[in-house]
């Protein structure tokens, strides 16, 4: 699993993840996820088009950031999924919790409002 991220002029916080989320790996992504929620980051943006699998622990990860930025004005999409991602989003049920976009440029426009 590879994470990076960069925040834009418009104060999104974009992360791009890659690999295989597991639970070898999700402590590290929830970590993540951790230290962008207590620095403040309300709009957070993840490009999953590199991610090729993920287990019920990285999807854990991705409900606890959804959780966390619940609140007015604060946002948590993932956009750019893979077939095979999309598809457990909707095997288990997330896809209806989650907001999820086709792209960046939707998710931006979402965030933007």
């Amino acid at each position: 699993m590879d994470v990076t991220g960069y925040k834009d002029e418009d104060g999104i916080l974009h992360f791009k993840l890659s690999g295989k989320v597991n639970s070898n790996n999700s402590e590290e992504l929830l970590k993540h996820f951790e230290a962008w929620i207590a620095a403040g980051e309300k709009k957070i943006a993840g490009d999953l088009s590199g991610m090729d699998y993920i287990t019920s622990a990285g999807l854990r990860c991705f409900v606890y950031a959804a959780k966390q930025l619940s609140q007015p004005r604060s946002f948590f999409i993932l956009h750019s999924l893979q077939e095979s991602i999309l598809n457990i989003m909707h095997l288990t049920g997330l896809i209806n919790v989650l907001t999820i976009t086709v792209g960046e440029k939707e998710a931006v426009e979402k965030i933007m409002g």
